[in-house]
């Protein structure tokens, strides 16, 4: 018991343990707030309008994804290595303000072509008053997601709660007000929001660490950093790649039901996954800000997500079936073991996690690309083959391709010299 007491005393005063700690916090916070807003908005406005909103949001959400060309993670990596206020403001600056001329230029394409791409949402361009919120809300969230990384770069990762907790509390208040302006008044409450969210983040960046926020574009930056931030941003799209295509999958070659249960079952998994991703961004930048002894935060990293991974897999399986029944006793009985196989997924997933921040930290794009390639084309491909024998073969294929990948790294990839220095 001392040396657990003693364990947990040391972990409370490391920068590492602190910033997964808010990370998870942030994680949980947004996801009940997230969760108060949806179930506000039912109550407020009709099922058709709540759709509609939805895949308002999703779209908005999508043409960030789409435009975001890695900058968060060139952010942290880059921002701690500029030595002056100045040289710090012009990194920000930059990619702040050429994301924000990208996620103009994708939000005004995807309004000219609407009408093809998704006509039911026409009525969010149904004047140019409409229209023009909608570019100006979707750069402004942009803006404002890309300061959680500004703030993992600063070390602050505590005010990242507080910035999105804002956000999500004006959010939820913001409907109330709105409910005539129909389903666009569920998207408007969430892009006033970030703007009110985003000018207190700036206000704060200026008065904690001098961070003048200016229209500027620096090339040489840009061409500095370029490389690093747009080969991430591939690897993240591959990452990612199977999460998205598989509720399409499973749709067509099993039943859209079995869609529904695979969805909330990798919901309800994501929140023991975000415990290794947590610790895995929090070793990033801590390893962004201070390349030196890499080997020992990384001995560190893996206790810690030993110390809070294994009480959350044990926990989430046994209560598997009961988490499921909250969305009803079909998914309780068709997604329980499903959910088991995705939550022991976490375990090999920890180790992917840690060494792709080794090697964002090392700047080696190429080995992150490939390994997030490799993992995403064996994942689809294993899904592929046994789907049709039910969801727990799902599961068994993505728990499979991650230990395979885990093993891959442990066997041949993990190799960290005793002295890290990053040019």
């Amino acid at each position: 018991m001392r040396n657990i007491r003693q364990l947990l005393h040391e972990l409370s005063q490391d920068s590492i343990s602190k910033s997964s700690f808010f990370l998870v916090l942030n994680t949980i916070v947004t996801t009940g707030l997230g969760f108060l807003f949806w179930t506000l908005n039912a109550r407020l406005f009709s099922s058709e309008q709540v759709g509609l909103a939805s895949a308002v949001i999703s779209a908005m959400n999508l043409i960030i994804a789409l435009t975001g060309l890695g900058f968060g993670t060139a952010i942290i990596r880059f921002l701690p290595t500029a030595e002056t206020r100045d040289e710090k403001n012009r990194y920000v600056n930059t990619f702040l303000s050429f994301n924000a001329l990208i996620v103009f230029a994708a939000s005004s394409l995807f309004l000219l072509f609407l009408s093809i791409v998704s006509p039911r949402l026409l009525f969010i361009k149904a004047n140019i008053y409409l229209a023009v919120a909608f570019i100006f809300f979707v750069t402004a969230f942009s803006a404002f997601s890309l300061l959680d990384s500004v703030m993992m770069a600063y070390d602050c990762a505590r005010w990242i709660v507080v910035k999105n907790s804002v956000f999500s509390a004006i959010k939820i208040l913001l409907p109330i007000m709105l409910v005539s302006a129909g389903a666009y008044g569920i998207f408007a409450s969430w892009g006033i929001a970030a703007i009110i969210a985003l000018i207190a983040s700036l206000v704060f960046l200026y008065k904690r660490f001098g961070y003048r926020a200016r229209p500027a574009i620096h090339e040489s930056l840009l061409r500095r950093t370029f490389s690093f931030s747009f080969g991430n941003y591939l690897s993240d799209l591959l990452s990612r790649f199977p999460g998205l295509v598989m509720p399409i999958m499973i749709t067509n070659m099993i039943s859209p039901e079995s869609a529904a249960y695979f969805y909330v079952a990798w919901m309800i998994a994501g929140l023991v996954l975000m415990i290794p991703d947590a610790i895995s961004s929090a070793l990033f930048a801590e390893g962004s800000r201070n390349s030196e002894a890499v080997e020992q935060r990384v001995k560190h990293c893996v206790k810690l997500i030993l110390l809070a991974l294994t009480p959350a897999v044990i926990i989430g399986m046994i209560a598997s079936k009961y988490l499921l029944m909250l969305f009803g006793a079909e998914y309780s009985k068709n997604a329980s073991l499903l959910l088991s196989l995705l939550i022991l997924y976490s375990i090999p997933s920890s180790v992917r996690s840690l060494y792709l921040s080794i090697k964002k930290i090392r700047k080696e794009v190429g080995q992150i690309i490939a390994v997030n390639a490799i993992g995403s084309i064996l994942t689809l491909v294993l899904c592929y083959l046994t789907m049709e024998r039910g969801l727990v073969f799902i599961g068994l294929s993505y728990l499979t391709a991650q230990i395979a990948i885990a093993a891959y790294i442990l066997a041949f990839g993990l190799r960290i010299p005793r002295r890290e220095g990053c040019a």
